[in-house]
């Protein structure tokens, strides 16, 4: 088995941190689905593009309540990490 340069190493070291971000940005992603489904909400408007923000203040849960303010900042902090996290697309999917 040959031993890789430290070159060789370094050029592997974006593709291994791409697959580390999308890791995490899987991981707050279920987090939040988990949050959601927790209150029996199963799909939130505009999650997908549209305006996340003016859609989580109108959530209710599935017996009709308007989220509490804490669990809402939960939401929302949640729901920026993977935006926060998308840069990694810009990453190469291999090493060079």
């Amino acid at each position: 088995m040959a031993v890789p340069t430290p070159e060789a190493e370094d050029a592997k070291r974006l593709a291994r941190e791409r697959v580390q971000l999308v890791s995490e940005r899987t991981r707050h992603l279920n987090r939040l689905h988990g949050l959601l489904a927790l209150h029996g909400i199963g799909e939130v408007k505009g999650r997908s593009g549209g305006s996340w923000a003016e859609a989580l203040e109108e959530l209710r849960t599935s017996d009709g309540r308007l989220l509490g303010p804490y669990l809402r900042a939960e939401i929302s902090r949640s729901a920026g990490e993977p935006s926060r996290l998308r840069w990694w697309k810009t990453l190469p999917t291999r090493h060079p």
